[in-house]
């Protein structure tokens, strides 16, 4: 499995299991501004893991919502934060297999 799969897979699997919620409230006003209806959050995810994992791509031109997520240091052990950009599920388009 690539390796940028396997980062999608952990965050999907963060996000899914509510250890993400601190984001919440700023993703559902930042994309209420834009007009998409993100309540409850779900659906919410960022480019990989739309692409990796669930099987869509987003959109060109789509614009993200900016949230801060907290990633553990490979080194130290510590967490630290990271700046994350995702999209919402009305941003993106089922990817089909061509025949």
């Amino acid at each position: 499995m690539k390796a940028t799969q396997q980062m999608a897979e952990q965050s999907y699997n963060k996000a899914v299991n509510g250890h993400s919620v601190i984001n919440d409230a700023k993703v559902i006003s930042l994309f209420a501004e834009r007009g998409i209806d993100a309540t409850p959050r779900e659906d919410v995810f960022t480019y990989n893991i739309w692409r990796n994992v669930k099987g869509r791509q987003v959109r060109k031109g789509e614009k993200s919502v900016r949230i801060v997520t907290f990633i553990e240091d490979k080194k130290t052990g510590k967490k630290r934060p990271k700046s994350a950009a995702v999209f919402h599920i009305s941003q993106t388009d089922s990817i089909t297999e061509e025949a």
